[in-house]
């Protein structure tokens, strides 16, 4: 079972009016990454949220970034939710890695697996699509399993897939390698209080039960050795 803890922070996306700050790309991951490899890739983080899942993933494009956040997070370890992010509103970093310093213990998780945050962040680049099409796989993997439903703390909803054109049916499959069919439905999670943001706490090893490749078994982030706990 999926375990939660807390965090209040309104994941309302930040403004700045400083220069966005540019993406380091790196070339962990070759340009297009098979499906098999992307849904590995995503375990630790496809049960998140939907408004800090999208976080992360935007974050994990500015690597630099992040651990620069990592280190200011571990400087001020009294700092967390909407109050840190205030403190570093006049850091030159994207606005999806200043909202992470709310939760200074999955920033924690990140900064311990830089590699993890690089292949993340490249492949969302390249193939956003194949990226979040994988998430959906794993959701509705985890909700056959009984892992994924709604609780006092979140909401799990469910509706029918947009319907795919045949070419952009066709685009996709080709970049993800693969023949697999597009998910029927959209499995969205949000937190039964917007206020409130509860952020999942589990082994990608079991929540989704029997894993379907052992070429590619699913991607574990153990929890940070240093750092804030979660609140």
């Amino acid at each position: 079972m999926c375990k939660a803890e807390p965090q209040r922070r309104s994941l309302n996306r930040l403004r700045s009016k400083r220069q966005r700050p540019q993406r380091r790309r790196h070339s962990r991951w070759p340009p297009l990454t098979p499906r098999r490899k992307l849904i590995s890739g995503v375990a630790p983080i496809a049960l998140y949220p939907d408004s800090l899942l999208s976080q992360v993933l935007m974050a994990s494009t500015y690597p630099d970034n992040v651990l620069q956040a990592v280190q200011w997070s571990q400087d001020n370890p009294a700092m967390k939710g909407d109050a840190a992010v205030q403190a570093v509103a006049s850091q030159p970093w994207d606005p999806s890695v200043k909202s992470l310093v709310a939760f200074p213990a999955l920033l924690a998780m990140m900064g311990e697996n830089p590699p993890w945050v690089e292949n993340l962040g490249n492949a969302f680049l390249a193939q956003p699509h194949d990226v979040m099409d994988s998430v959906q796989r794993l959701r509705a993997i985890a909700q056959q399993t009984g892992t994924l439903k709604s609780t006092p703390q979140q909401k799990v909803i469910v509706t029918p897939a947009a319907p795919v054109s045949a070419s952009s049916s066709t685009a996709a499959t080709a970049t993800a390698h693969t023949a697999a069919p597009a998910p029927t439905q959209v499995i969205k999670i949000e937190p039964t209080n917007p206020q409130v943001v509860y952020v999942p706490s589990y082994n990608p090893s079991t929540v989704y039960g029997t894993w379907p490749n052992s070429a590619y078994p699913p991607v574990y982030l153990p929890p940070p050795s240093r750092g804030a706990i979660y609140r």
